[in-house]
């Protein structure tokens, strides 16, 4: 997918990765990945969106985890 954007439309995201190549691949999201208006991260990436500088899509180790257990 292109970053295309223009004042009537535009992409929401950008995600291009080969298989086995997971290293060279990158992401962008013009809003960022919480779409909550009230969290930390919202609008997290915006201005890398606007700059056209695209996110590496291994960011390193993890820094929180979550996990979803299922009802008893």
């Amino acid at each position: 997918m292109p970053r295309v954007q223009t004042p009537d439309c535009g992409a929401s995201q950008l995600f291009d990765v080969s298989p086995g190549d997971e290293a060279h691949g990158l992401f962008m999201m013009p809003g960022g990945q919480s779409s909550y208006p009230l969290s930390a991260r919202y609008g997290a990436g915006h201005e890398d969106w606007n700059k056209g500088k695209p996110t590496p899509i291994l960011q390193g180790p993890a820094r929180r985890v979550l996990h979803l257990l299922p009802a008893r």
